[in-house]
């Protein structure tokens, strides 16, 4: 079995001959590190040999001090590669840089324990076939009612007032007894990480809010007649 693969900038490409025994998706801090994302997803073969069809030269690896944690990746462009290691008894590929299909599941999230906090039933995002927007079902920025100004004129007053209705809200559906389960489980969200693009909004127009008001000139009067 054959799997065809390259880098990102199309310079290095290479060829894998053999099976693939497993496939992991890791949470460890080196794997988001390295890779940029909630995990690892690496394929692994003790068996599988590796040709490089073009690019050989430009492979660099990168192994952490002290650690058997290493990286191979292309000196143009940053993408991931394959790499041997155990002295040439285990070859890991980056299930990212391969063109061809390959015909397997992971096998395990491993090393979920520490996982970013972020990553926590991300079945449950919202998904979209190209980028957010129209006709995709997912907005393209979060949506907040915005109320309009009256008279004080003070910025961000709007994302204010619909954060107090929002409060206000949920604690009048805990009160009634009305979807209390999701109320609460709404209140979390606002006051965790997520949430903290609304907070700094309240933040803001509480600050602006206490500014004084500035005084208006007086109006020049005429002289009086002689």
């Amino acid at each position: 079995m054959k799997h065809e693969g390259s880098c990102l900038c199309g310079e290095v490409r290479f060829e894998v001959d053999g099976a693939f025994e497993r496939f992991f998706l890791c949470h460890c801090s080196r794997c988001r590190k390295d890779s940029g994302s909630a995990h690892g997803a690496n394929l692994f073969s003790s068996t599988a040999k590796i040709r490089w069809l073009s690019g050989e030269a430009h492979v660099r690896s990168f192994r952490v001090p002290g650690t058997r944690h290493e990286k191979s990746f292309c000196a143009r462009c940053g993408s991931a590669l394959p790499r041997v290691q155990m002295n040439g008894a285990l070859l890991v590929v980056p299930a990212g840089s391969l063109d061809s299909t390959i015909g397997t599941r992971p096998d395990a999230h491993i090393f979920v324990a520490s996982r970013a906090r972020w990553d926590d039933r991300l079945e449950d995002v919202p998904r979209a076939d190209e980028l957010p927007g129209r006709g995709t079902g997912v907005a393209a920025k979060p949506r907040m009612q915005k109320t309009k100004q009256k008279k004080s004129g003070v910025e961000g007053e709007g994302s204010y007032t619909a954060s107090r209705r929002y409060r206000a809200g949920l604690e009048k559906s805990v009160a009634k007894g009305d979807s209390a389960k999701l109320a609460r489980k709404a209140q979390k969200a606002y006051d965790g990480p997520e949430g903290d693009e609304l907070r700094r909004a309240e933040a803001t127009a509480k600050k602006k809010a206490q500014k004084p008001a500035a005084k208006a000139k007086p109006k020049a009067r005429g002289r009086a007649p002689a």
